[in-house]
C-alpha cells in the first residue's frame, strides 16, 4: 500500500506544479502580476497543492483491496519445503468507510487549498497596494522638500537685502528640516512596503520593486484645460469704473 501511495504522488507531482512566472524584469508590476507572483511563490499554497497530491493518492490507495500474502520456507528438516497463502478478508463496510475517510480528507485539504489561495491574493493585494501609496507619499515629500529648499533659499536672500528678518529665515529652516524628516520617513515606508512585497513575490527583500495602478496610468488634467473649463470672473463695480 505504501509503495502505491508514494507512486501515485510522485505521478501527480509534476502535474500539480504551476510555472513560476518570470521574476528577473524590471518594470513596474501590475496588480495581476503580483498575485500571479504571489501564487507561484507562496509557501503555504505550495503546501496545499502538494498536500492535494496526497489526498488524492490515499484516496486511490483506499479503494484498493488487500493482496494476498504468499510464504515460501525452507527448513534443514523435514519436511524441508513449506508453502502458505493468505487473504485478508475485510468486515463488510470497513472498505466503504476507509474510502470515505479519504475523500473526506481529500475535501478537507480542497477548502484548505482554496483558503490559502484567498489568502495569498489578499496578502499580494495589500503588499500592492502599501507600496503604491508609499511611492506617492515618497514623490510628493521629495516635491515638498524641494519647495521647502527654494523657500529657504529665497528667505536667505531676502534677509541679505533687508527685505524680512531674521525669524523669517530662521522659520524657512525649520520648516525644511521639517520636509527632510518627512521626506526620509517616507522613504523608509516606502522600503518596508518593497521589503515585504519583495518576500511575497520571490524576489530580493532589497530590490528596488516599483509597482503600477490605475492611478498611475491615469492622465491628469493640465492647468491649461482646467483654467479653460471655469466661468468667467463677473467684474465689479469699481473694476467697469476703471475701465469706463
Amino acid at each position: 500500500m505504501h509503495t502505491a501511495l508514494l507512486a501515485l504522488v510522485l505521478a501527480a507531482a509534476p502535474a500539480a506544479q504551476e510555472p513560476a512566472p518570470a521574476a528577473t524584469t524590471d518594470a513596474p508590476l501590475t496588480l495581476e502580476e503580483t498575485v500571479a507572483l504571489a501564487r507561484a511563490y507562496n509557501p503555504a499554497l505550495t503546501a496545499a497543492r502538494l498536500q492535494q497530491d496526497i489526498d488524492r493518492a490515499r484516496v486511490g490507495v483506499a479503494r484498493e483491496f488487500p493482496n494476498p500474502d504468499l510464504r515460501y520456507e525452507r527448513e534443514k528438516e523435514a519436511p524441508r519445503d513449506a508453502l502458505s497463502a493468505s487473504q485478508v478478508i475485510e468486515l463488510p463496510g470497513k472498505r466503504g468507510r476507509r474510502i470515505a475517510a479519504a475523500e473526506a480528507a481529500l475535501a478537507t485539504g480542497s477548502a484548505r487549498l482554496v483558503q490559502a489561495e484567498a489568502e495569498a491574493r489578499a496578502e499580494a493585494a495589500r503588499a500592492f497596494y502599501t507600496v503604491a501609496s508609499a511611492q506617492r507619499q515618497a514623490v510628493l515629500a521629495r516635491e515638498i522638500r524641494d519647495l521647502a529648499g527654494r523657500a529657504r533659499e529665497a528667505a536667505a536672500f531676502r534677509l541679505e537685502v533687508g527685505d524680512v528678518s531674521r525669524l523669517d529665515l530662521l522659520q524657512a529652516e525649520l520648516a525644511l528640516d521639517q520636509a527632510e524628516n518627512d521626506e526620509a520617513a517616507a522613504a523608509g515606508t516606502l522600503r518596508a512596503g518593497r521589503a515585504t512585497l519583495n518576500t511575497l513575490v520571490g524576489r530580493d527583500p532589497a530590490r528596488p520593486t516599483e509597482v503600477r495602478d490605475a492611478l498611475d496610468s491615469a492622465a491628469l488634467a493640465s492647468s491649461g484645460r482646467l483654467t479653460a473649463t471655469m466661468p468667467p470672473k463677473a467684474e465689479t463695480g469699481s473694476q467697469r469704473r476703471a475701465f469706463s
